[in-house]
């Protein structure tokens, strides 16, 4: 202790490799050891009077601080935070990973946003009529993360199902957001993929407007529009549509669940909470679309089966 107070000073001269192999100190340098400012500094701060409390107190605390220091920069083993998991690399380290997502949490982040926009301004310009305030002009990408896609028969997940989404040409004209859930009940949900750029796409979603009336039993249309917020409600009102459609991001997250991609023109059959099957489009055959429906043809036919990559 006393010639760690002394910073070294007492040490072998000219030895220092050989410090391990002393065994007395008639080993040790005759040269007079001269007292250090700062050793005598720190020693006088390890001593205190018996009657300075103040003093007591403060040496105490410090002490504290300098163990509870220690502990912190020490591994903390087995007290790993919760949500991480281990596993190996190639050099046998440990690497320490987030937590696994929720599958909502997947899709979700899976769908980004653009950081380029259209200008406001041309937007007006083409389409006087748009409502930017309400409906921006917003890009999106789906990243190309694998996902399990559904098969035919495969019930439809709770977190598809109460997903929200915001929504256009509601019958409840103060009603922007509903759920899937809400329509899936018994008998048919359909899902319309379209854009306004793509022309049987459109015509798919005509065929549902002449024929809705017509149909039998409970079934439900719901648009689905991959497509620029603005154009949406502006395509609707010019086609005198009456159908509900899916705009923004909720409208890339089913993309994103159904194909693993953008797609346009499919047409997703949900039955009684179920994947149906996907078709491509609405059948152009009225007979044979009502035929579905109705449950006399059991499964879609395969010349209007669409397939997923």
């Amino acid at each position: 202790m006393n010639i760690l107070l002394k910073a070294g000073r007492g040490l072998p001269f000219g030895k220092g490799e050989q410090v391990n192999m002393l065994t007395s100190y008639q080993d040790l340098s005759s040269r007079p050891i001269e007292l250090d400012k700062y050793v005598l500094a720190c020693a006088r701060f390890l001593r205190y009077g018996r009657n300075d409390g103040r003093k007591i107190c403060n040496n105490l605390l410090m002490v504290f601080c300098v163990l509870l220091t220690g502990l912190l920069v020490s591994p903390a083993f087995g007290q790993e935070a919760d949500g991480l998991k281990e596993f190996p690399t190639k050099v046998g380290a440990i690497v320490k990973t987030k937590k696994k997502e929720s599958p909502i949490e997947f899709l979700q982040n899976s769908i980004r946003r653009r950081s380029y926009n259209e200008d406001p301004d041309k937007i007006l310009k083409r389409f006087p009529a748009a409502d930017l305030d309400k409906y921006p002009s917003v890009f999106y990408d789906i990243d190309g993360d694998p996902i399990d896609l559904l098969d035919e028969g495969e019930v439809i997940p709770d977190y598809i199902l109460d997903m929200p989404l915001w929504v256009v040409n509601y019958p409840d004209a103060l009603t922007d957001v509903i759920t899937l859930r809400q329509l899936a009940g018994k008998g048919f949900l359909l899902l319309e993929f379209w854009n306004s750029h793509c022309k049987p796409c459109l015509e798919s979603v005509i065929r549902w407007e002449e024929s809705q009336s017509s149909l039998e039993g409970d079934v439900h249309f719901l648009g689905i529009a991959l497509d620029q917020p603005y154009r949406v409600p502006l395509e609707i009102e010019k086609r005198n549509w009456i159908s509900t459609h899916v705009i923004g991001r909720s409208a890339l997250a089913l993309s994103k669940f159904f194909f693993n991609r953008f797609s346009m023109g499919p047409l997703v059959w949900i039955q009684d909470g179920k994947l149906f099957g996907i078709s491509q489009g609405v059948p152009k055959d009225p007979q044979l679309f009502k035929d579905i429906l109705s449950g006399r043809v059991a499964a879609l036919p395969a010349e209007i089966t669409f397939k997923r990559d």
